[in-house]
């Protein structure tokens, strides 16, 4: 954009109106990344297409090597349509599942009662003497 990265959350903090029309700016790729996510989570059929020149007869072909037409003016024909399938993707549905459903999280919260000591890292001595 051609200001620096301070510049630019300066004016989202000091400019409602533009925070705002970034968020929104973000709505649509971010709802079709989502979509395309699901798809894959799911699996889905498609049909590949394969398109080619035609044969081109001797006129034709005089007519390119003249330098009258070009093979960009030659329409390609459909040569082969084959439906082919991909398959759900077992890691976007751990995804999905993880942050979509309390069910499948992976963190859980646990309740404790009574005298704990947490010690880190830093604390490789173990707990301190008395």
């Amino acid at each position: 954009m051609g200001i620096s990265q301070k510049t630019f959350y300066r004016w989202k903090a000091a400019h409602p109106e533009f925070a705002k029309a970034i968020d929104e700016g973000k709505d649509l790729p971010n709802k079709q990344v989502e979509a395309a996510t699901f798809k894959a989570a799911c699996g889905y059929e498609f049909e590949e297409v394969t398109r080619e020149l035609p044969k081109l007869d001797g006129s034709a072909l005089q007519m390119i090597i003249d330098g009258k037409i070009s093979f960009e003016d030659i329409p390609m024909v459909v040569t082969k349509r084959v439906t082919k399938y991909f398959p759900p993707n077992p890691t976007l549905n751990v995804f999905w599942l993880i942050n979509r459903t309390d069910r499948w999280r992976d963190v859980r919260t646990v309740e404790a009662r009574g005298d704990f000591h947490v010690y880190f890292d830093e604390d490789l001595d173990g707990p301190p003497t008395e």
